[in-house]
């Protein structure tokens, strides 16, 4: 199965490990009063490893971006809450730069950065909220499937599409994405995740079974090499 995070180069996975481990042994940081990193504000300096951390609230659910980036050096991103991992990423940014993009819930964060290896450096962190992508079709239990084009791109998000799922009646529903690539498949509403899938159908199509309330979701489908694709959606009451 393949997960949704992104990981290290293989050239640099010892390296990052490291990294991370270092984070651990310096957990009493969380305890402390961290410099603040503000939505939307003008990179913020981020000096590591002297003083990795910053601290970054949100008010309300959001998909957000944040970028570290140290060139010439290699800046490694990691977010924390409450003292656990959420996530973290090498190279998804420009270069060799850190990008996470991620639905994070309302609450307070640490965002850490590190050189990979080990050496100083003066990083720079800038966050966003990034806007809501425009669904392409609407669609309804037991409706004809929606063929859904997802364009290519280089990430995740740009080489996805939105579909808006209305649920009239409570239930267990199945979600089918099929393609003739590798089909992704993610249930949204309110900037929050419900669910999401990569290899439970056929193949390596994706598939979810979920019980849904009455309300308005959001299907995001991409082909999982960011590759250009013809997604077929289907939903079906169980």
């Amino acid at each position: 199965m393949k997960q949704g995070v992104s990981v290290a180069k293989p050239r640099r996975l010892v390296a990052v490990l490291c990294a991370a481990l270092a984070l651990v042994g310096a957990s009493v940081a969380f305890a402390q009063t961290l410099p603040t990193v503000a939505i939307g504000a003008p990179p913020t300096p981020a000096p590591a490893p002297a003083a990795p951390a910053l601290s970054l609230t949100l008010a309300a659910p959001a998909e957000v971006q944040i970028d570290a980036m140290g060139s010439p050096m290699d800046a490694q991103l990691f977010l924390y809450q409450g003292g656990s991992l959420v996530v973290e990423d090498s190279d998804s940014g420009d270069g060799v730069d850190a990008r996470i993009v991620r639905f994070l819930a309302a609450g307070t964060y640490e965002v850490r950065v590190v050189e990979w290896r080990g050496r100083a450096m003066s990083a720079r962190v800038s966050t966003a909220i990034l806007p809501p992508m425009t669904p392409v079709a609407t669609l309804a239990p037991g409706a004809p499937p929606s063929i859904v084009a997802v364009p290519a791109g280089d990430s995740p998000r740009a080489s996805s599409a939105e579909v808006t799922l209305i649920v009239a009646t409570p239930g267990s529903y199945r979600l089918d994405a099929n393609s003739d690539g590798d089909a992704e498949l993610m249930i949204i509403q309110n900037s929050a995740v419900v669910a999401q899938d990569s290899d439970s159908g056929e193949g390596t199509n994706a598939q979810l079974t979920q019980v849904l309330t009455p309300g308005n979701y959001t299907l995001r489908v991409r082909d999982y090499s960011n590759r250009a694709s013809n997604i077929t959606v289907t939903v079906v009451a169980q």
